[in-house]
């Protein structure tokens, strides 16, 4: 009788998972067509005057940051950033840009060289030193750049 019990119990379980697993697979099969069959209302929000503006933000160019100035500084010449770098938004008209930090050619920070309330850098090593510079305008939208000067004492 107990051996009985246990090829039964066996055969049952058997069944149950089988059962189980066909029920799932036919559930969602069902499920995927009346949700095919279904009409769904929805509001067309892409004509609202929000999604219009932020639309042209997105759309909107990002700064751009150029060198205006000349690329080779003698040793010990302050440099005003305004000098050699210059950022202008889509429009035109020109930003304040922000120095991150100033690396010399061997990649090592030397933002010590730079004066923030002046906005002037002071090198007296000759060297190649690039300056990591950011821009942004009035849509809050920014710039991040890498330009290079040359520092010799010819």
């Amino acid at each position: 009788m107990d051996k009985l019990f246990q090829e039964l119990s066996g055969w049952i379980v058997t069944a149950l998972v089988f059962a189980a697993v066909t029920v799932i697979l036919a559930g969602g099969s069902l499920l995927e067509k009346v949700g095919r069959r279904m009409e769904v209302q929805g509001e067309d929000f892409s004509l609202m005057s929000d999604c219009e503006a932020v639309a042209s933000v997105c759309e909107r160019k990002e700064p751009m940051i150029c060198c205006i100035g000349k690329r080779v500084w003698e040793t010990g010449e302050s440099i005003s950033v305004s000098q050699i770098f210059e950022a202008i938004d889509a429009e035109g008209t020109k930003l304040e840009i922000t120095v991150m930090d100033i690396t010399d050619q061997e990649g090592n920070s030397v933002i010590g060289c730079y004066r923030e309330d002046m906005q002037q850098a002071v090198f007296f090593e000759k060297g190649i030193y690039t300056f990591l510079l950011k821009a942004m305008d009035k849509e809050r939208k920014s710039c991040t750049e890498k330009r290079c000067i040359l520092i010799d004492c010819r």
